[in-house]
């Protein structure tokens, strides 16, 4: 018999908490769940059953409910799941089976699968890739982290690891932590399971907003510094570059004021060329361009900004050029570079022809 913990942190308006609630365990497997909230437990009258119990997290985020769920219970396989997602009625089964051919696997991570985008902001963000992480157990059969909208970890592994409470209480980079802390733990890497599949709603129905993308590389800008061995140093990005032009013409504009329009044109020129680049990109891979690659260029500049506000926040000057290997094997570092050397070159081009510009002309 394989016992699962189902940990479930909410916020008190879950929109599909019962289909997660009216998993089915398939024979061999015994499932107990965990709602994991800071709301009065009559929130949850709902959640009833002899293997449902509500659990009071404390309101201290995200990582505190994790760690209240664990601790609540004892199953062999903690199932890490959002309330908002819609899971497979053969999630467990799947993952059962997994755990039959690999006994001895720290963990697994499944498939989170959003919906076909329908709008434009929806696909500027398949566009920008920042949901690589949500499908890759569809490309790699190991895998160094997965996210906690649908990760299934082993309880004896696990060991003493808990996540953080040093990343924003709304999340952000304490998945990644905590992952990284049982391989290292370990010795093992995840294995994945895209057989095991939830389908997870766009948030807000899909709505603009930019806000989640900055927090989680608010989150993740603390990463570098724990894993020196997956950091890496890069040229610029366009948000960095923004400010440190921005920057630089402010400071020249005490002694030439003309200068200090230099400002406004140095962020300008950043965020046209992040529009241009993404359009470029998506018009090659087939996904548009236009309004999707203005919008891919929206979501990826709201997020590298999220890790500079990260950086200035803890005084650490140096993140600037920093970055974390999100593979954990390298295999992405190079094309990152050249991708990050070739807007850099088309932003010190136009500042330098600007500046000639301003002051001879």
């Amino acid at each position: 018999m394989i016992s699962f913990d189902v940990v479930i942190p909410t916020g008190g308006s879950p929109t599909n908490l019962q289909s997660i609630l009216n998993l089915h365990a398939p024979e061999g497997t015994m499932l107990n769940f965990f709602v994991v909230t800071d709301k009065p437990p009559a929130t949850f009258a709902a959640a009833k059953g002899a293997n449902v119990k509500v659990v009071q997290s404390g309101g201290a985020g995200a990582s505190a409910a994790r760690n209240a769920g664990v601790e609540a219970g004892s199953g062999d396989y903690i199932l890490f799941i959002d309330d908002d997602v819609i899971p497979s009625p053969s999630l467990i089964e799947s993952y059962r089976l997994a755990i039959e051919r690999w006994p001895d696997a720290v963990g697994f991570v499944g498939l989170t699968r959003l919906p076909d985008p329908v709008n434009s902001f929806e696909r500027g963000v398949v566009a920008s890739d920042i949901l690589t992480f949500q499908g890759i157990a569809k490309t790699h059969q190991t895998v160094s982290w997965g996210v906690t909208a649908n990760l299934l970890v082993r309880r004896v592994a696990m060991g003493p690891v808990r996540f953080s409470q040093d990343f924003p209480r709304h999340g952000g980079g304490e998945d990644i932590d905590f992952c990284l802390r049982i391989v290292k733990h370990t010795g093992k890497r995840f294995l994945s399971v895209p057989e095991a599949v939830v389908e997870h709603p766009w948030w807000h129905n899909g709505s603009r907003q930019y806000k989640r993308f900055a927090r989680w590389a608010y989150g993740d800008s603390r990463l570098p510094a724990m894993y020196k061995e997956y950091r890496y140093r890069n040229f610029p990005n366009m948000s960095e570059a923004a400010v440190l032009g921005a920057l630089a013409f402010a400071v020249a504009g005490v002694l030439e004021p003309r200068l200090i329009y230099g400002v406004g044109y140095a962020i300008l020129a950043a965020c046209l060329i992040e529009f241009a680049a993404d359009s470029i990109r998506c018009h090659r891979r087939g996904m548009g361009s236009g309004r999707t690659g203005v919008e891919a260029a929206l979501v990826r500049l709201s997020n590298e900004l999220g890790r500079v506000a990260g950086n200035l926040s803890r005084g650490h000057v140096a993140g600037f050029s920093e970055r974390f290997d999100y593979f954990t094997t390298g295999e992405s570092i190079a094309y990152e570079r050249r991708a990050a050397a070739g807007k850099l070159l088309v932003f010190v081009v136009g500042l330098s022809i600007f500046l000639l510009i301003l002051v001879h002309g």
